[in-house]
């Protein structure tokens, strides 16, 4: 109370003096002045001018307020917004006006807020804001919607949400994009786009432009001129032309005819050694294959405009000559769009022939096809080598008389010989008796490929005969002087007889003709059999001839076996006959009744049987006084049988019903191939090392079986984490990006992938719908709306729908599909939309959502 009163004293003591009042300050620069005790530093002492504090109720029931009166209204819960509260809706100052409390903040001369955050206004004249070393940021935390900055509309629109900018379009699809207009000149003005330089009147104008479905660059374009080069959206580069018609078309219109028409590829230093590679292979791009026999490689041409069109007129092409594993190829030359020489995939050349035999092979219909000009050349001269191979024309040596046997015949002067050194000499022709020896001494018959000794018409390749009758001589001999083994010397053959074609397994023979020459029949042979090449193997086997035949009598196969009566003995002395007695053995010892009966030593004779009794089961029932085993090393033991339960062991454990071919366990009557039944579970057990608890017996293609799960095993598709944008009203089906490779076989495919609609988030529920689908396709061409793979089965469709405001949602379905290639093939995915009520927006395929998936598995 005592300093309320010195201050009440201080005030009044200074109002007396100087009519000025201050508070903390010995100096007031006003009526009433107040200066903070502690204007800086941090002390935490709060300071300030505190007005007085009321709630609505109580400023509600003032009277006599004076006009400028200042209080702080604290609580607007008491009280009723009327009177001179009218304007009291909240917390705040309010000053009395005369007639109510009125909000300071709500007097538009003092306290109105006309800036851009809060309002919108028009500019009332040119405006600078000057940054000096500061920055202006515009942030916007928007999660919907577009156009979030934007000048004049579309001239400039900032999608915050989308991160893109649009020049001269308010709905940018891009980080930067330059507006949806493509004027379908490339000479149009409006076509060029983005410009890196242009001159102050436009008419040097470096830059991007675009036309319809064409990306263009220019470099010093007038406003209506046509691009240098442009890129058209089937992937064709054009140089010099706007519209060109090929993967790369290079146009020089009147340029000069130094190097203004001319490729020029330069390489220096490690880039030294440029070339021009034209490849080839069959498949595509991502799994490309060998090539095949004959497909072209490649080609240059030089075509000619003539007649008004463009022509054919030289080239050079290559073709594979290969297997598609082998590195071989050809080339071709070509002028006035005909074959002149061709260089074959072993390098012989050809000049007038499309197959040359030789390493340079001319041929012509015409004469002279041949020129060689080097200071040589002269008339009647002939082409002559030195012993370097070096050919120089040379003139012929003087005419001589020929004498020769070329020519004339003649009588030999003295013996002659001839050393040929390592030179052969060789008499070609094609007449019957081309040369001989004293007539049928020695006959060569050229043109049936034959030689007679004794005869002037041999039959055979070597005929030999002895023409004199009654001749003693014998016809033919052979022999040699060796004494082998004594001398060190290996052992010769007199005679080898042998088949240069190794798949006749009867590779040579021995032929006995009862007839007067070689064309008669064979009455008896010794042939060779059982011919094995690769480790010298062979038999023989021996025929004649009577009235009911030629046929084989008797067979010694390679492994020693002798058969009579078979061509096929199982032992090593083995006769077969259809009628008893075909063995006869006489030997003193024979008689009636008596069987063959070996010595110790393996000597067979003729013996009486001793009486004995046949305790065999082939002639009685009998009981087993010990265990027995047959040891049948690699013979087999085989039980014949017709009757129902043929062979048995105890009863029913295990019967063959040899009538029906079936084998019953437990049962006398098995009613399938093989028939187990048990009265009790777990009858058959099959231990293979695939077994395990909850397996089932699963066949392969073979028929043989092992355990696997039950459980169905599914495989996951690996899918690249992108996102796919599919354009609004898209009229077909398009490739999303996404190849899915599948084995042979059927597969079914489980798809499961993420939605989203571009600004749906801002749209109201309208009736209709987006009906999302997907499908395979062999290629990435778009497809029609109703084509699929023809490998698809149902289901060949996976779709959904969703309502044209939702944002986004998941296709979840099934695709099926039969891979009958027989081997890994791969398919491509798309997508497409069908509203119901037309107007199909555009969205995306999530491919990058965690939700997002496709796996597989194999059907029947």
């Amino acid at each position: 109370m005592k300093k309320k009163i010195l201050l009440l004293s201080a005030i009044a003591f200074s109002g007396l003096s100087i009519a000025q009042v201050g508070v903390n300050t010995p100096d007031p620069k006003s009526t009433f002045d107040i200066t903070a005790k502690n204007p800086t530093g941090i002390t935490r002492t709060a300071e300030g001018l505190l007005v007085p504090r009321v709630d609505r109720q109580r400023a509600q029931s003032m009277t006599g307020v004076e006009t400028s009166t200042l209080i702080y209204v604290n609580n607007v819960a008491t009280g009723t917004q009327t009177g001179t509260a009218a304007q009291i809706d909240a917390t705040g100052y309010y000053y009395f006006n005369g007639t109510i409390w009125t909000k300071m903040i709500n007097d538009p001369a003092l306290f109105a807020d006309t800036s851009i955050y809060e309002n919108n206004g028009t500019l009332s004249a040119n405006r600078t804001v000057n940054q000096t070393d500061k920055t202006l940021a515009f942030t916007n935390t928007a999660t919907t919607g577009t156009s979030h900055f934007t000048i004049d509309g579309a001239t400039l629109n900032v999608d915050a949400v989308s991160n893109r900018v649009g020049l001269g379009t308010n709905a940018p699809q891009n980080r930067l994009h330059l507006g949806e207009d493509a004027p379908a000149s490339v000479t149009d003005a409006a076509g060029k786009k983005l410009a890196v330089y242009n001159s102050a009147a436009g008419t040097s104008f470096y830059g991007l432009g675009i036309s319809s479905n064409t990306l263009q660059m220019h470099a010093g374009s007038s406003q209506d001129a046509a691009p240098a080069m442009a890129l058209t959206r089937s992937g064709y580069l054009g140089l010099g032309t706007a519209v060109p018609t090929t993967k790369l078309e290079i146009v020089s219109d009147n340029e000069g005819g130094t190097v203004g028409n001319d490729v020029n590829i330069r390489g220096y230093g490690t880039s030294k050694n440029p070339g021009i590679f034209l490849s080839s292979a069959n498949g595509t791009a991502a799994a490309p294959t060998n090539l095949a026999n004959n497909d072209i490689i490649g080609t240059i041409q030089f075509n000619a405009r003539t007649n008004n069109t463009t022509t054919t007129g030289s080239s050079i092409s290559s073709i594979y000559k290969g297997n598609g594993t082998t590195n071989l190829t050809d080339l071709t030359f070509n002028t006035s769009n005909s074959e002149r020489l061709k260089i074959d995939e072993t390098g012989k050349i050809g000049i007038g022939i499309s197959s040359p035999t030789n390493l340079l092979h001319v041929n012509s219909s015409t004469s002279g096809a041949v020129k060689i000009t080097d200071g040589t050349q002269g008339s009647d001269k002939v082409l002559t080598s030195d012993a370097n191979g070096v050919g120089t024309w040379k003139a012929l040596p003087a005419a001589t008389v020929d004498i020769n046997i070329y020519k004339d015949n003649g009588t030999l002067t003295g013996n002659r010989v001839v050393s040929q050194n390592t030179n052969t000499l060789a008499f070609t022709a094609n007449a019957v008796n081309a040369f001989s020896v004293d007539g049928s001494t020695l006959s060569v018959d050229a043109l049936n490929n034959r030689v007679g000794i004794g005869t002037n018409a041999p039959l055979s390749v070597l005929s030999v005969l002895n023409p004199t009758p009654g001749n003693t001589i014998d016809a033919f001999s052979s022999g040699i002087n060796n004494c082998g083994a004594p001398c060190g010397q290996g052992t010769a053959r007199n005679m080898t007889l042998f088949n240069a074609n190794g798949t006749n397994s009867q590779f040579a023979g021995i032929d006995f003709i009862p007839a007067i020459n070689a064309n008669g029949i064979s009455g008896a042979s010794i042939k060779g059999i059982d011919r094995n090449v690769a480790n010298g193997y062979a038999g023989l086997e021996f025929y004649t001839r009577n009235a009911s035949g030629y046929a084989p009598r008797m067979t010694i196969k390679s492994s020693g076996n002798i058969g009579i009566g078979t061509q096929a003995p199982t032992n090593l002395f083995h006769v077969e006959s259809t009628t008893n007695g075909a063995v006869k053995i006489v030997d003193g010892t024979q008689g009636a009744n008596k069987v063959l009966t070996s010595d110790a030593n393996g000597v067979a004779t003729w013996r009486s049987p001793s009486a004995t009794t046949d305790t065999s089961i082939y002639a009685g029932n009998g009981t087993l006084t010990s265990n027995r085993i047959v040891s049948q090393g690699s013979n087999i033991l085989a039980f014949l049988g017709t009757s129902i339960n043929a062979f048995s062991i105890d009863t029913a454990t295990f019967s063959v019903d040899a009538a029906n071919n079936r084998v019953g366990i437990g049962t006398v009557t098995p009613t399938n191939t093989l028939d187990i039944r048990s009265t009790t579970s777990g009858a058959v057990k099959i231990q293979d090392g695939t077994q395990k608890a909850g397996y089932i017996l699963t066949s392969d293609s073979n028929g043989v079986g092992t355990w696997k799960p039950t459980a169905i095993a599914f495989g996951a598709l690996s899918i690249p984490a992108i996102t796919y944008s599919h354009p609004a009203s898209y009229p077909t089906a398009k490739y999303t990006g996404v190849p899915i490779t599948l084995p042979p076989g059927k597969w079914l495919l489980n798809v499961t992938l993420g939605i989203e609609f571009i600004n749906s988030a801002t749209d109201s529920y309208v009736k209709g719908s987006n009906f999302i689908r997907f499908r395979l396709g062999n290629t990435t061409a778009d497809m029609g709306n109703s084509t699929f793979s023809p490998d698809a089965i149902q289901p060949r469709l996976a779709s959904a729908g969703f309502a044209k405001s939702e944002q986004r949602g998941m296709v979840v379905g099934n695709l099926a599909m039969n891979n009958n290639s027989g081997s890994n093939k791969v398919y491509y995915l798309f997508v497409d939309n069908v509203s119901s009520t037309g107007g199909a927006v555009n969205f995306d395929v999530r491919f990058d959502w965690n939700e997002s998936s496709i796996t597989y598995q194999q059907i029947q």
